[in-house]
């Protein structure tokens, strides 16, 4: 594909890429991302960890279990992106008013155990609020 997002999850989403899995981008106008992970959109849904951390935030309760992930990437496949890149994005924050006081970073996770391929000026992993568990990292 040219430009554009090989797997993109939000809202408790599990995304993997497989052992023999590929994400591959070609030409991307500004950064090719093979994969994405998001807390949530711009407005909390009715469902998944949305619902979830709503009714955290209406009963004033606490954080959500650490056990509940509201981000779960793993790559084992092969991540080829020509030119910039960012191999795996992973934004455990919102702006949806109450959700970053409900979630920790225990809450996402990102597991790499694959190597990324991708040119200059280029990110391996963007990991904000998020327990990165990388086994084995090899940008080329």
């Amino acid at each position: 594909m040219n430009d554009g997002i090989g797997l993109y999850g939000s809202n408790g989403s599990k995304i993997t890429n497989s052992t023999n899995g590929v994400i591959k981008i070609t030409a991307p106008s500004a950064y090719g991302v093979g994969m994405a992970g998001f807390l949530s959109g711009t407005a909390p849904q009715e469902y998944g960890t949305d619902k979830l951390i709503t009714a955290l935030i209406a009963s004033g309760g606490g954080n959500l279990p650490s056990t509940v992930k509201t981000i779960d990437i793993t790559n084992e496949g092969n991540i080829d992106i020509t030119g910039k890149a960012i191999g795996i994005y992973a934004d455990n924050t919102s702006t949806i008013a109450g959700f970053d006081t409900h979630v920790t970073k225990e809450n996402a996770v990102v597991n790499n155990r694959a190597s990324m391929n991708f040119g200059d000026d280029s990110i391996g992993i963007f990991a904000k609020k998020i327990n990165n568990k990388s086994y084995r990292n090899r940008f080329r």
